[in-house]
């Protein structure tokens, strides 16, 4: 009798774990779908110029990593909860000067670690009006030295994604991730090549001093 409740438990457990194991694969799939469809409606509601979107000012894609999102106008604390946020740099020439874009490292830009620097990246405006761009460098730098070097090519025109470094870094992280892109369709930067569309130079830099 003793035996037979004892294979009782092993087979309930066993059935239990499996479970557990199999659901957890199961749930990641739904939630990710469940993203994608979420992101695609308010995709939607954004091309409609619905009232609850107008804050919006692109929608960033990066297709390769699954980066979908819409990016706000304005960057805070609130919005960077919310989306990617556009910073506002002030240039003297509006036309081409740089574009930042900022999201924090363990929600929207957590994929940003997965770049290898042949993805394109799209930024797409209202009218449907979209930009793909191409890797010319990632690298991280120290806080200060990143801000300092943004501000010093606010002239250029760049599109410059950027977030918090190391990325599984505890409290307030002492670097920044930054990806450098420019737009393909204008002529190539003299410190790149490029064949098939695919970008084959890239500088990779970890300046610590």
């Amino acid at each position: 009798m003793k035996k037979k409740r004892l294979i009782i438990i092993i087979q309930l457990l066993l059935f239990f774990s499996g479970s557990l194991i199999i659901s957890k694969p199961l749930y990641r799939i739904g939630s990710l779908k469940y993203k994608k469809f979420r992101i695609e409606k308010i995709k939607q509601k954004w091309k409609m110029f619905d009232q609850d979107t107008l804050s919006f000012v692109y929608w960033l894609d990066v297709p390769a990593i699954n980066i979908s999102y819409p990016v706000l106008s304005v960057s805070n604390e609130d919005n960077l909860y919310k989306y990617p946020c556009l910073h506002s740099i002030r240039s003297q020439t509006e036309k081409d000067s740089l574009k930042l874009i900022t999201a924090h490292r363990d929600m929207h830009f957590y994929n940003l670690k997965m770049l290898d620097g042949t993805e394109s990246i799209f930024l797409e405006k209202r009218n449907g009006e979209k930009t793909e761009y191409k890797i010319l460098e990632i690298e991280n730098l120290p806080t200060e030295i990143a801000e300092r070097k943004i501000l010093e090519k606010k002239e250029e025109d760049w599109l410059v994604l950027m977030t918090c470094y190391p990325f599984h870094f505890i409290g307030s992280a002492p670097e920044r991730f930054i990806v450098w892109a420019k737009d393909f369709r204008k002529d190539s930067p003299s410190d790149y090549q490029s064949k098939n569309n695919k970008i084959i130079f890239i500088i990779y830099k970890n300046i610590i001093n």
